[in-house]
């Protein structure tokens, strides 16, 4: 009888204990999911899962995307990665303006590819320079 009574108790105490708090939560109105604690506007993006093969990339119209014949042109790319220089003038190269965006895969004279805003554009020598 005793295990009994001090069961009763713990449990009561608990509810005395629980009741309160979760009238108080219900007290302050629904929660708005785009206000952050601190008042600030917070924005949920969706979550886009591993098999993403049926997004399309959206690329700007000024953004030139070099193929492999423009890329195997490149020769030179300088050490601050601001020079590039094409032994020829190709007709993506041609395409390129000043304000414009390049990106190319990885060649041998950029194994990294790039992705550089375009300031100039110039011949010389046969050779193309642009500077990014």
């Amino acid at each position: 009888m005793k295990r009994f009574v001090l069961r009763f108790v713990i449990f009561a105490t608990l509810l005395v204990l629980i009741l309160p708090a979760g009238s108080l939560a219900a007290a302050t109105g629904p929660v708005n999911p785009l206000s952050g604690l601190d008042g600030t506007q917070q924005v949920y993006l969706p979550v886009i899962g591993k098999n993403t093969s049926f997004l399309s990339p959206i690329i700007p119209p000024t953004t030139n995307a070099l193929p492999p014949e423009t890329t195997q042109q490149l020769t030179s790319v300088s050490s601050d990665g601001a020079t590039y220089t094409f032994a020829k003038m190709t007709t993506a190269l041609a395409a390129v303006a000043p304000g414009e965006i390049i990106v190319a895969a990885p060649s041998a004279a950029a194994p990294d590819g790039f992705l550089r805003r375009v300031t100039a554009v110039n011949t010389s020598g046969g050779q193309v320079v642009v500077q990014t």
